[in-house]
């Protein structure tokens, strides 16, 4: 049987509510699905209710953004005790600090001369009160004509080092996987092909997450082809860490990206559930 342990809802930039995720993940007869939505577990109770009901396992996970030398990484928690008072503190803060640094975005691009309001962005996040991401600015650029789609908003507008971009104050590697395994949780590096590194600089990421904590790999992703993910499987390998895997999915976000497969639809086979079950936490 298949797993997909990396999907989004609306509560961060996927377009499907919790409960459609865990619906369609049972449709396709997924053995198990995580919700993986970025720095906030809003979405975790509604997931493991709708979970239980459908008789799929869910897992509660979250995708916390962290610094690495200057450049934005992901990494996954998976397990961890969702309500506990100190990590829903910390995640409150961290999405305080992703809200203030989409208001000087917002600015940012109205200073440049594009005519974008705060309702067109939440419009594309679901609305006030949900996680508002680049991607969502990038819908709106796109609606608006500033650009083809959403690649090209992110290539010319606000992508990393672009004229709109502004970065936010992030945890650190180590806070973040201390946040994780502090609320009894795993950590796992998510997709470690798509920062942008050469395959030695990559290695270096990857001993370096091993030194800080790291518990795992994602090997399996949407945008990671077969010899990507045999040199994942080769340094975890080497490096100690379990592997995990997911498509990545945002619903109608993300249409070129279907739920429960990896890349050119690679099926994530359950048996990396083992690692986190052996430890219990799932």
């Amino acid at each position: 049987m298949s797993i997909d342990l990396h999907t989004h809802s609306y509560y961060s930039d996927g377009s499907d509510s919790p409960e459609e995720i865990v619906q369609k993940g049972a449709a396709l007869g997924l053995r198990a699905i995580a919700l993986t939505d970025h720095d906030n577990t809003d979405g975790v109770k509604e997931f493991m209710e709708a979970g239980q009901s459908a008789g799929i396992l869910a897992i509660p996970g979250v995708e916390i953004s962290a610094s690495y030398r200057g450049r934005d990484i992901h990494i996954l928690g998976y397990g961890f005790r969702y309500e506990q008072p100190d990590f829903a503190d910390r995640l409150r803060s961290i999405r305080e600090e992703r809200q203030r640094r989409n208001e000087a975005m917002l600015l940012r691009l109205q200073q440049l001369g594009y005519a974008i309001t705060k309702e067109d962005i939440e419009r594309y996040s679901g609305g006030e009160g949900h996680v508002i991401s680049r991607l969502h600015f990038a819908q709106a650029l796109t609606e608006k004509g500033y650009c083809r789609d959403t690649n090209e908003a992110f290539d010319q507008i606000v992508g990393t080092g672009c004229p709109g971009y502004i970065p936010r104050q992030q945890l650190s590697p180590e806070e973040a996987i201390g946040l994780i395994h502090g609320a009894g949780g795993k950590a796992v590096l998510a997709h470690p092909l798509l920062y942008k590194l050469n395959e030695d600089e990559c290695a270096v990421l990857l001993k370096f997450a091993a030194s800080a904590g790291m518990d795992g790999l994602e090997v399996i992703h949407s945008t990671c082809d077969a010899k990507g993910t045999l040199f994942l499987q080769e340094r975890a390998r080497a490096l100690g860490l379990f592997c995990t895997g997911g498509s990545d999915y945002h619903g109608e976000n993300k249409q070129e990206v279907p739920l429960g497969v990896g890349y050119n639809g690679r099926p994530i086979p359950d048996s990396y559930l083992e690692p986190l079950q052996h430890t219990g936490v799932v």
